[in-house]
């Protein structure tokens, strides 16, 4: 069985989950669909031919580049295209956000573009890092929305997974409090991956060669893992382990740009405080009318 895979960044862990769950199967081409441009259509066109089944990535009918549109694809493609859901969910990550400047950049720092919400809250309103630390470690956050915040996030995968011939809301909703599932609210977990792979073979009438779990696999979203606020883990009633250290970049300000460097580095609460203290005030000018997301 030949596939061609179309998704965002989770699109390279399924498609080799999907070539080692499945028999046969071979990936003839994977498309990534926030990189994908208007020429690439005939990309497709020459991985369509060759591909039994298309396994897309839910993609609005708003969406600029037309061809990678889940309406699109089903239009042109058919019963061959088997849609599959944006793993995400912000219910775990609360607290995490992108952070846009007015000219549409993004502000970056340790963890890439995310940000904590309260952390960057704390630098606009002046806080020093020893407040912020105190705030952070052992204040008490705002979490009066958090709860419906988690809530919203998994009744929107739900929907989202109307339209799809497989879904895994269902299995966060069971464990998302005693589990870890997501790294960010966009980076799944592999077990999550494995059950979208299997899924998947199964609308193809295959049955999974291997019985595959998470301990089998590396975990290949899992660059960022940000600090988990004790309020925070406290309001969710979180049960999975959670820390106030982090996993991330390190970033290089020399320049008087924020740049990142290979590999992954490691910080304490303190250490990501000051650290992104150091990056917005590099990015200052972008950090004046800028939006969260």
């Amino acid at each position: 069985m030949k596939v061609t895979i179309i998704a965002n960044c989770q699109a390279r862990p399924v498609a080799e989950y999907v070539r080692l769950l499945g028999r046969d199967v071979e990936i003839v081409d994977i498309l990534i669909t926030h990189l994908a441009k208007d020429a690439d259509a005939a990309r497709l066109e020459q991985a369509a031919a060759k591909s039994d089944f298309i396994f897309a990535q839910l993609v609005q009918p708003n969406y600029p580049v037309q061809f990678v549109r889940s309406a699109a694809l089903k239009e042109q493609y058919g019963d061959r295209v088997l849609l599959w859901p944006n793993l995400f969910f912000k219910g775990q990550t609360p607290d995490l956000c992108y952070v846009t400047a007015a000219n549409g950049g993004r502000v970056v720092g340790p963890l890439g573009e995310y940000h904590s919400r309260p952390l960057v809250d704390a630098w606009l309103a002046g806080s020093t890092v020893d407040q912020t630390e105190a705030l952070l470690t052992t204040g008490q956050i705002d979490t009066a929305a958090l709860r419906d915040l988690a809530a919203g996030s998994l009744e929107e995968l739900r929907r989202r997974e109307q339209q799809c011939s497989v879904g895994v809301a269902g299995t966060i909703a069971e464990r998302w409090q005693s589990r870890r599932y997501f790294f960010t609210f966009n980076h799944p977990v592999s077990e999550l991956m494995l059950k979208v792979a299997q899924g998947l073979l199964a609308c193809t009438g295959q049955c999974s060669a291997l019985s595959l779990h998470s301990s089998h696999v590396n975990e290949p979203l899992c660059q960022f893992v940000p600090p988990a606020w004790p309020a925070i883990v406290a309001e969710l009633r979180l049960e999975f382990p959670t820390s106030t250290s982090s996993r991330g970049v390190s970033v290089d300000l020399s320049s008087g740009r924020v740049r990142s460097s290979p590999g992954a580095a490691y910080y304490t609460a303190r250490e990501l405080i000051e650290t992104f203290f150091r990056c917005y005030h590099v990015q200052r000018s972008l950090l004046a009318g800028c939006r969260f997301t």
